[in-house]
């Protein structure tokens, strides 16, 4: 997506049953590479081995997590797609 200019993404993880150090590389390089774009990436569902992994890694504090992929998308069309939550 990124290749083709596609800046604003959003991941639904709700259905992700696991996530490994390789997942949260890749989720990262997309959000580096997203915002280098001058875009965007959120994540939405976030459970399970996903969410302890960013909140042990405290990685969490880098994505703009949202409840589900409809909060994301109301989210991106008020314009609030900061990285805080």
């Amino acid at each position: 997506m990124l290749t083709r200019r596609h800046v604003r993404i959003i991941i639904d993880t709700t259905e992700l049953d696991f996530c490994d150090s390789t997942g949260v590389w890749t989720l990262l390089t997309t959000l580096r590479r997203a915002y280098e774009q001058s875009g965007w990436l959120r994540l939405a569902g976030v459970h399970g081995v996903l969410g302890r992994l960013l909140e042990l890694t405290r990685l969490a504090e880098a994505f703009p997590i949202d409840r589900d992929v409809d909060e994301s998308l109301r989210r991106a069309f008020e314009g609030s797609v900061s990285i805080s939550r």
